[in-house]
């Protein structure tokens, strides 16, 4: 398998806190790939120094072969990066056809592939709407069009159904995995929500104390004494 992102024993730390501690991965082409820990573990700051919104003090990261660890975010973007975060990066006085245009242009494609895009993403026909006006699931959608705006090899999403229903979260994850089996996008997302996590999943990586401690597929990781243990909270591990 095609190795799109490699990160490499990567540190980072705030005063005495070790944040991320000797940290290593990979994700290939359109692999599914979840992120979890407790509370604290250390996954947002590591998507942080994935996506360049904090420099690693140590360590490498390497997006399809060229290692873009000192890069600034907007320029990981055009190298192939893209990202969604916890609460929807979006332009909420905007139309949904206004987002989408925006982070193409920035992106140095054309505005006319933004219909291909709301299509993509389960938005059609709700191009000339505000963002304001948009359910939260829909909100979401939009930030994930504008993250896809760039064509990315990798899309880093952090958690992707925070403040959804149960549906709508089935919805948005099918829509994440669908994208990625169609254009080999690799994912990485965090998730607190487990039927997510073990549904869509390939692969879970999971974090404790800044420190990877399993990687795996969702069978091992449910058998997994460390994880059930930190995380899962098997009473008897």
């Amino acid at each position: 398998m095609t190795v799109m992102l490699e990160a490499r024993a990567l540190r980072k730390s705030f005063g005495g806190l070790v944040a991320v501690d000797d940290v290593s991965f990979t994700l290939s082409r359109a692999e599914r790939v979840a992120l979890i820990g407790p509370n604290g573990a250390g996954k947002s700051t590591c998507f942080n120094l994935l996506s360049g919104e904090a420099a690693p003090d140590t360590g490498q990261i390497i997006l399809d072969g060229t290692d873009i660890s000192r890069l600034a975010p907007h320029v990981r973007q055009r190298a192939g990066l893209g990202r969604t975060f916890q609460i929807a990066a979006v332009f909420r006085s905007m139309t949904v056809s206004e987002n989408v245009t925006t982070a193409l242009i920035a992106a140095g494609r054309s505005p006319d592939n933004r219909r291909a895009l709301l299509t993509e993403v389960g938005l059609a026909g709700l191009g000339a709407r505000l963002v304001t006006d948009l359910a939260y699931g829909d909100i979401k959608r939009v930030e994930m069009a504008m993250a896809l705006a760039a064509r990315p090899k990798v899309l880093l999403l952090d958690e992707p159904t925070a403040g959804m229903a149960g549906p709508e979260r089935t919805r948005i994850m099918e829509t994440a995995a669908a994208l990625a089996d169609k254009n080999g996008t690799a994912l990485l997302f965090t998730e607190h929500d487990m039927d997510a996590v073990f549904g869509f999943a390939d692969r879970i990586l999971v974090m404790d104390q800044g420190r990877l401690i399993a990687d795996g597929t969702p069978d091992e990781i449910r058998e997994n004494t460390e994880v059930k243990r930190v995380y899962l909270g098997d009473p008897d591990a």
